[in-house]
């Protein structure tokens, strides 16, 4: 599982300090590339930022699928996942 930010979104809110997390809070793409190298079959995206729009998780999800070739889970709170 992995905390994810849009980058891409973050960036069009014009505030500094909500900008700054974008310093130390992975991206999508960075979930992905690491799902990748780390071999995991796997990945499952939480705790967005932007949260996801109703009908936005096709986005976050193609996203990640362009490092990522596993199965992809968008995770709301309390998901769980069996290992």
């Amino acid at each position: 599982m992995q905390t994810v930010i849009r980058e891409d979104l973050v960036r069009k809110v014009p505030n500094t300090r909500f900008q700054d997390i974008v310093d130390y809070h992975s991206t999508v793409e960075d979930a992905a590339r690491t799902a990748a190298r780390a071999g995991v079959r796997t990945l499952v995206l939480t705790h967005y930022v932007p949260p996801t729009a109703a009908d936005g998780s096709d986005e976050w999800r193609a996203l990640a699928a362009k490092h990522f070739a596993g199965e992809i889970v968008l995770g709301d709170d309390l998901t769980a996942v069996e290992l």
